[in-house]
Parts: structure tokens; C-alpha cells; sequence
């Protein structure tokens, strides 16, 4: 019985030190279990949502991309910095 359930029936309940330490290490691995299970329900709820507005995940989202756009760039930079700047990062073209 748990010791919660003896106290309500008034025994009371001598554990040794190393019970203690065991029984405090078994309820830490039940909230890690119970904590990894609450992030995989998570998961799949927002599948579940990204599927009923058919929407992709974000992980699908975010596939690689080769055109990067700049903007915002003063009226004195041109091709020629650009260039310069960007040819030195593989796939530059």
C-alpha cells in the first residue's frame, strides 16, 4: 500500500533510507514517463490539426531553398558588392 493510503488507515510506516531513495527514484521515473508521453501527445495533436486544415507540418515547410532575398540595402550597394560578398558561400551563383 502506499504510505498515503496507510496514514489514512493509521499505520504507520518505517522505510529505511535506501527505500526512501527508491521509492523517491521510482516516482521521478514516472513523472519523466508521464512528461515524455504528454510531449509525444502534443506531437500528435498538432498533426492531427495541421492534417484537418490541410496544412503541412512545419518541419515539411522548411525545405531547402536557393534564393535568398535582400532588402532594405542603401542606394549605394550594388551588383558588383553584392557579388563580391556573396561568392565567397558555396552555391552562390
Amino acid at each position: 500500500m502506499s504510505d498515503s493510503v496507510n496514514t489514512m488507515l493509521g499505520k504507520k510506516v518505517e522505510r529505511t533510507k535506501k527505500e526512501k531513495v527508491e521509492k523517491i527514484s521510482k516516482e521521478a521515473d514516472l513523472k519523466e514517463i508521464k512528461r515524455k508521453l504528454d510531449v509525444e501527445k502534443e506531437k500528435e495533436r498538432r498533426k492531427e490539426a495541421a492534417r484537418k486544415t490541410n496544412q503541412q507540418p512545419q518541419q515539411e515547410l522548411l525545405s531547402p531553398n536557393n534564393t535568398l532575398f535582400v532588402e532594405s540595402l542603401t542606394k549605394d550597394v550594388t551588383d558588383v558588392i553584392l557579388t563580391n560578398l556573396f561568392s565567397q558561400y558555396s552555391g552562390f551563383k
